[in-house]
């Protein structure tokens, strides 16, 4: 069976926080999370750039992408999510597509049929607040409960 051809989607991204649950109080620097506009992040990253590692909550990336060349009805196609820290609610198109959480990485969600010329990738990130030296479920290797969360993995398209 041959590899299936892989369409990484790089950055930028949209990114903004849809959700703040803690544990930073509303004062600390919340005019500069990025809650009405949309900025521009790099994937794969966690949000600590944009939010500091203490953020907890539920963010939104999201970003457009074309149909690839060559893609007739019956080729399969799937989007891949290498790594998410917290858990990821996927749609494309406004279109659930389904959930992810660790160890389900990478996790593949069947979008055969569903490309449109220009198409539009959303992927909710939620993690809510843990604590210092806590055991948190669904956390990936190596991510401590104190790290930020956010997709820290690739993003792709396979084709075949």
């Amino acid at each position: 069976m041959s590899q299936p051809y892989l369409i990484r989607l790089p950055s930028p991204w949209n990114f903004r926080v849809i959700q703040y649950v803690g544990p930073r109080t509303p004062t600390d620097d919340m005019d500069d999370w990025p809650t009405d506009e949309p900025v521009s992040v790099r994937v794969p990253a966690d949000w600590s750039a944009v939010l500091g590692a203490s953020f907890r909550g539920r963010v939104e990336y999201s970003r457009f992408f074309h149909r690839p060349t060559g893609i007739d009805t019956g080729t399969r196609l799937r989007l891949r999510l290498d790594l998410v820290d917290g858990v990821a609610t996927v749609s494309l198109n406004n279109e659930p597509l389904g959930t992810a959480c660790w160890p389900d990485f990478p996790r593949h969600f069947d979008i055969t049929g569903r490309l449109q010329t220009r198409n539009e990738l959303r992927i909710g990130v939620e993690l809510l607040e843990t604590h210092p030296g806590a055991t948190t479920p669904g956390r990936p290797p190596g991510r401590a409960a104190t790290d930020a969360g956010g997709l820290v993995g690739e993003v792709h398209l396979e084709i075949g």
